[in-house]
């Protein structure tokens, strides 16, 4: 968990004076395309006020912010593999109704192993706590 804790302290660092580059190059495009300026400029103030309340939790409780971070980076990857399981599918059940099995085979072989693969992160999540 230390060089994890590192890996916050310097990413942490990082993100305020990066989002205000991510603000100054806003500014320029204001000059060249005015709605890419803005967004820009929109995305980077809020990522800069998440950096700033993600600083202010870290000094404030590290044990906390670290066991949110580490949860929330083991719903995500759940999510993720769930996602690309139901992603294909839809496919597979397109290519099965339509006729053309050997497609509906793979991407059904695919939709499988994704959820396989979702379950086995939940159920390791599961047995870390989170």
């Amino acid at each position: 968990m230390k060089g994890f804790e590192t890996l916050v302290k310097i990413a942490l660092k990082i993100a305020i004076p990066f989002s205000f580059i991510l603000i100054a190059s806003g500014i320029a495009l204001l000059f060249y395309e005015i709605w890419m300026g803005i967004i820009t400029i929109a995305f980077s103030i809020f990522f800069l006020f998440a950096s700033i309340f993600s600083r202010r939790w870290y000094n404030r409780d590290k044990e906390s912010y670290l066991n949110f971070l580490v949860s929330r980076i083991a719903w995500r990857d759940f999510a993720l593999l769930l996602f690309f399981s139901l992603f294909f599918l839809f496919p597979a059940l397109i290519s099965f109704y339509s006729g053309d099995e050997e497609t509906a085979a793979l991407f059904g072989a695919l939709f499988m192993i994704f959820l396989f693969l979702a379950w086995l992160i939940r159920w390791q999540n599961k047995g870390l706590g989170y």
